[in-house]
């Protein structure tokens, strides 16, 4: 492994530096092949041409980093639809964004949807027991995901 690796990173990574222009990228990218040779290691001691399979897995971590990166971009940039909306409920809205999740989903059930905690089809309890079932709903959910 080692005398693959002094013999092909230099030119893997000047190899994928002319491609994506970023040596901070490349070096990475090439790292992660030679992991996955390591991880790879029996099969990949019987390769005859080991630098083949590692120019092989370099291109195609490359090509999936640049698609993640440009799909985030995409997401980033997709414009978000807005009704027309007159200015106080623009600032509704506003005000509505800097809210905690839960306490944004009470308030519209209440004041937009005109629903109560008691006659939210989700809910059969008091209004104050709805809202504080969805904020706690929402903290668990979020504990959940950490």
């Amino acid at each position: 492994m080692r005398a693959v690796f002094e013999v092909s990173y230099r030119r893997l990574v000047g190899h994928l530096y002319g491609i994506c222009g970023d040596l901070t990228e490349a070096e990475e990218v090439v790292a992660e092949a030679f992991a996955r040779a390591v991880q790879h290691q029996r099969a990949f001691g019987r390769l005859d041409i080991p630098e083949a399979w590692l120019r092989t897995v370099v291109m195609n971590v490359s090509r999936t980093r640049r698609r993640r990166a440009r799909m985030a971009a995409e997401r980033e940039r997709a414009d978000t639809r807005h009704p027309v909306l007159d200015d106080e409920r623009l600032a509704l809205m506003q005000a509505l964004r800097k809210l905690l999740y839960c306490q944004r989903e009470a308030i519209a059930l209440h004041y937009l949807a005109d629903l109560s905690g008691t006659n939210c089809p989700r809910r059969r309890c008091s209004a104050s027991t709805g809202y504080t079932d969805c904020c706690r709903n929402w903290f668990r959910d979020r504990a959940r995901r950490t």
